[in-house]
């Protein structure tokens, strides 16, 4: 699989065939302290996620990012984005998909061994799979997928411990055998997995039910095919590129 350039003016902004949804922050080109109401796709499918009136993340342009990049801030208590029109299966496949992210975690205030639980960095709202946060003194990324197989249940990847307020890049990958987290260039933490049958819920990043994330979100993209471990390691090239994460 290749990646191609989409805008001639970015050499670094890229994509791959199965990118089913893209959002970066600061091409919203709000002024610092924003509500904001729309995540506008860049992958070329018009796959927009929007917010509530009075439950929108804010936009930060002053400083603390990277290389002075911009980001959104969802506040824990009530801000998601998401759209109505797409469950998760429009930007992921039961068979395989990725998800990928530039965060950083403001708390996590539970460590429960059930993931959805804990805080959310996205979920489908049906509980088939997520990202959410175990938390304590610090936390993990805990990657998590229901497995149909009989007697098997929740499979997640917990990464290795993290520090709040600290920027990471968060992949997340299913390839229809293993569940996998990586952050940063470390190696991925893998846990075997089966096939899911159906990817119904909503798709909604910063929250499931009532388990909101208190995190800053830079950028998100998603992808519907598992991908290679090659197009893993372009995918953290191009987002190391650009934030300076490691």
């Amino acid at each position: 699989m290749k990646l191609v350039e989409v805008e001639a003016v970015e050499k670094h902004l890229i994509k791959f065939s199965s990118n089913t949804g893209w959002w970066r922050i600061e091409d919203e080109g709000l002024n610092d302290g924003d509500p904001i109401s729309t995540f506008t796709d860049k992958s070329g499918n018009s796959r927009n996620l929007t917010a509530s009136s009075g439950a929108r993340p804010t936009y930060e342009s002053s400083s603390g990012m990277p290389n002075n990049h911009h980001y959104a801030i969802f506040d824990g208590s009530d801000d998601t984005v998401t759209n109505a029109s797409y469950n998760a299966g429009t930007f992921l496949d039961a068979d395989g998909y990725v998800l990928a992210m530039v965060v950083n975690v403001q708390a996590a205030p539970t460590s429960s061994s059930t993931p959805y639980s804990n805080d959310t960095i996205w979920s489908d709202t049906s509980g088939w799979t997520g990202l959410h946060l175990k938390g304590g003194s610090d936390f993990q990324f805990q990657s998590y997928h229901w497995d149909v197989a009989p007697g098997s249940g929740i499979e997640q990847a917990l990464s290795g411990q993290k520090s709040f307020n600290t920027w990471y890049l968060c992949i997340m990958r299913y390839d229809g055998t293993n569940l996998e987290t990586w952050v940063n260039n470390d190696s991925a933490v893998q846990e075997p997995a089966n096939n899911q049958s159906t990817l119904s819920g909503q798709f909604r990043i910063g929250t499931y039910s009532v388990r909101y994330g208190e995190f800053k979100l830079a950028e998100f993209a998603t992808f519907d095919s598992g991908l290679t471990t090659g197009d893993i390691n372009d995918l953290k090239t191009y987002f190391n590129d650009r934030y300076s994460l490691w």
